[in-house]
């Protein structure tokens, strides 16, 4: 994955801009551009000691995207700092604090009206819902539990913890968790899962010759009969990378599927694979962690 240092600023305020800064031009799928009539939208990124601060910005009006603090990690950005996300009318969407790419400490949603949608809590891996709102203002949540619909998603909260959460395929109709219970596991265990990846997985020559190094995020569903499918990149850092973590993904076909109330339900995952070149012999590592999109 190349990107293209952009320097050409017609038309955008000078003011806007540190002198150290650089700016990036995307068109609307987030490709890098170089010319600024294509565009949809630009970012602006300034070096903070050994982190970036960025913002971005819709073209057609200037209005914000999102702004934060980020860390480069490789070929990727991990988000570390505070952070907020703005709706395309420029009200605040979501605002909170990131560190090493998860949520920490108090973070706030609000719907496009400007109405706040929750708050909530985020500390070791946990979500305290202190309480959600939908879009007249009303509360959700008596004595820190109920369900609500936030978009597609269904959520159900019991005694402030964020105890499950599905949203209904459009195709097949099933019910597809991104919070459960109890978490689907690989046969054998995760440690197996892990080892059998780690056996599988070639550092891509390409990748090797051009520094390539980063995370590659794999998102896939394990459905109720314990089968894997729908393996997808949802973040990807090039270079034969995430083609060499696709597949080694999709060979894990075996697992025990994720349970809520006892009951066996299908649940969509996520697995970030980091790829890292030492000085030394070339070899990937692997951030045992499962996490939502």
């Amino acid at each position: 994955m190349f990107k293209v240092i952009v320097v050409v600023l017609v038309g955008l305020s000078s003011s806007a801009f540190a002198q150290d800064s650089t700016v990036y031009f995307y068109d609307e799928k987030g490709e890098t551009i170089v010319d600024l009539k294509d565009a949809f939208s630009y970012r602006i990124v300034i070096p903070k000691d050994s982190l970036l601060y960025i913002r971005h910005y819709f073209t057609s009006n200037d209005q914000p995207i999102l702004e934060g603090t980020f860390r480069r990690i490789g070929n990727t950005l991990e988000y570390d700092g505070p952070y907020k996300s703005f709706y395309r009318n420029g009200k605040l969407q979501r605002e909170g604090t990131y560190s090493k790419d998860k949520r920490v400490g108090l973070w706030k949603e609000y719907y496009p009206n400007g109405q706040q949608a929750d708050e909530q809590f985020h500390h070791d891996d946990k979500v305290v819902y202190h309480q959600h709102w939908d879009e007249a203002g009303n509360a959700m949540l008596t004595n820190g539990s109920g369900k609500f619909t936030a978009g597609t998603q269904h959520v159900e909260v019991i005694d402030s913890i964020l105890f499950a959460e599905f949203f209904v395929d459009s195709l097949s109709g099933d019910s597809i968790y991104v919070v459960v219970e109890e978490n689907a596991t690989y046969t054998g265990g995760m440690d197996a899962f892990f080892s059998h990846i780690e056996k599988d997985l070639k550092y891509p020559k390409l990748a090797k010759e051009y520094s390539i190094q980063g995370k590659v995020f794999v998102q896939f569903v394990i459905d109720r009969s314990g089968k894997l499918h729908d393996a997808t990149v949802i973040s990807g850092i090039g270079g034969g990378c995430d083609e060499e973590a696709l597949a080694a993904v999709r060979k894990r076909t075996t697992w025990i599927p994720g349970k809520v109330r006892g009951k066996v339900v299908s649940q969509k995952m996520v697995l970030p694979i980091t790829f890292k070149i030492p000085k030394s012999e070339p070899k990937f590592y692997l951030f045992k962690e499962l996490s939502k999109p």
